[in-house]
């Protein structure tokens, strides 16, 4: 027979039971409030640190970290990430353009975008000495490309002295150069230098060239005023050695200089070449054009007089032109 507990026994379960709860409730609160300790700790450590511990500081780096990095990232076309670093590059200009200078006289670039950096760095707010020695270490060097050696004339003219004359000349007049590092050569030279200069366009003008070359010689003689330039141009129009003539665009704008500059000088010269058959269809074409479209007087004459012994071809073009012709 099962013995009924009594209600002292009974009373006593529920007292502990209550306590338990209460005792695991005081458990759970304290866990907690740890829990939360443990979660502002670090931050408040952040905020108000310790002076035995100072939060590291993350140093700029120097000008050569910057370099070397830049050259990384330009050789694996990381072109994003290296404008970042040029960024930085910018805000210390003289260091960052000298370590350039010894990298590139060291060769120790990998990529010539860096080489063209340092003569951007170069171009703004940097000592003149500075802009010497970045073309002195660029220039010479025959690893570098003509493209590189034209940026760096380019970006850093204003900074060219005389030490650097005979040198652009000379880039001037080689025949296997890229034409536009030959063009940008010309161009420092005669505007710096144009008296001395003046052998060179005559030699470019003389000599068997790329067009486009010969079109800037031509270009910067004419500009020049000097008279003694109009039959120095008529016989490059009038070469015809084929080693030394050039091509027929180039005197085709050695006429368009010659009519443009000096007017009804050049008339007898266009009357010349309309009366000799053996001149290229390009150079009558160019010079049927001038007269066409000239405001001289004698230009509807040279044309009716050439017109009567000119071939069926040249006397086609030649009746076209004469209803353009003012009387």
């Amino acid at each position: 027979m099962s013995r009924k507990p009594d209600c002292r026994t009974r009373r006593d379960e529920v007292l502990n039971t209550g306590i338990v709860r209460r005792n695991l409730s005081a458990c759970k609160a304290l866990s907690g409030l740890l829990f939360i300790c443990l979660l502002v700790a670090p931050s408040a450590a952040q905020t108000n640190p310790s002076p035995a511990f100072p939060a590291p500081v993350n140093a700029q780096p120097d000008a050569k970290t910057l370099m070397l990095q830049l050259d990384r990232l330009l050789g694996e076309h990381r072109y994003q990430e290296a404008h970042s670093v040029y960024l930085s590059l910018e805000e210390s200009r003289a260091s960052s353009v000298e370590v350039g200078i010894e990298l590139v006289s060291r060769q120790v670039t990998s990529s010539e975008l860096t080489v063209r950096s340092v003569c951007t760095l170069a171009a703004t707010d940097v000592p003149a000495e500075l802009i010497t020695s970045v073309l002195k270490a660029v220039l010479p060097f025959p690893s570098l490309s003509d493209w590189t050696k034209m940026h760096c004339i380019d970006r850093l003219t204003s900074g060219i002295d005389s030490s650097f004359r005979d040198q652009l000349l000379q880039l001037a007049t080689e025949i296997h150069r890229d034409p536009n590092l030959r063009i940008s050569a010309l161009k420092v030279a005669n505007a710096k230098w144009p008296l001395e200069t003046r052998p060179t366009l005559v030699q470019l003008v003389q000599s068997a060239q790329q067009p486009v070359v010969h079109h800037k010689a031509l270009q910067y003689l004419a500009g020049s005023g000097d008279t003694d330039v109009l039959p120095l141009i008529e016989l490059f129009v009038l070469n015809r050695d084929p080693a030394t003539a050039g091509t027929a665009l180039s005197k085709e704008y050695g006429l368009l200089i010659l009519r443009r500059r000096w007017g009804a000088e050049v008339l007898p010269l266009l009357d010349a070449i309309l009366r000799d058959e053996s001149w290229p269809s390009e150079i009558q074409d160019r010079t049927i054009d001038l007269l066409e479209h000239s405001d001289l007087p004698g230009g509807r004459t040279i044309l009716t007089n050439a017109r009567v012994h000119a071939s069926t071809g040249l006397r086609t073009r030649i009746d076209a032109a004469l209803t353009g012709v003012e009387r």
